[in-house]
């Protein structure tokens, strides 16, 4: 009797020490690749800079992009509009893009704290010529694209 008191109280304490599972899975970047319109291949550019309203800093500056980038949204909005000054090959352009998300706190456990996810990501206002949402939230994990731009 005593051996089964002992296991039980030393289960009881051992469940204490398990922490809840405070894995950091979100984030305030956006992946985004350029594509071409006519066969879907990634499109090598040169961003000459991306600037967003809100950041008082250019986001981008000078970067040749031939696969996937990323930007960093404005969390304390629901919206961030960005603006590309870009060249493919000799031909350069503006245009902009107004992605608009939902901020979302979650608890994974209680242990962690609030974590703040961004999801619905969608577009409402751009000057490319086509835009897919491929992934709709915002995740850490480097193989996940959130946007395509087809150009």
């Amino acid at each position: 009797m005593r051996h089964i008191l002992l296991i039980s109280v030393l289960l009881v304490l051992a469940s204490c020490f398990n922490k809840g599972d405070c894995l950091k899975t979100n984030t305030d970047k956006v992946r985004i690749a350029f594509k071409s319109k006519a066969d879907g291949k990634n499109l090598s550019l040169r961003l000459n800079s991306v600037t967003a309203q809100g950041f008082p800093t250019v986001l981008i500056s000078n970067q040749d992009v031939a696969g996937t980038f990323e930007l960093r949204i404005d969390p304390n909005q629901a919206f961030t509009n960005f603006i590309f000054d870009y060249k493919v090959g000799e031909v350069s352009d503006k245009d902009t893009l107004k992605l608009t998300y939902r901020p979302l706190a979650r608890v994974p456990a209680s242990d962690c704290g609030a974590f703040l996810y961004f999801t619905d990501l969608n577009y409402t206002k751009t000057g490319f010529d086509s835009i897919r949402i491929v992934n709709a939230q915002l995740l850490s994990d480097a193989n996940i694209l959130n946007v395509q731009i087809f150009r």
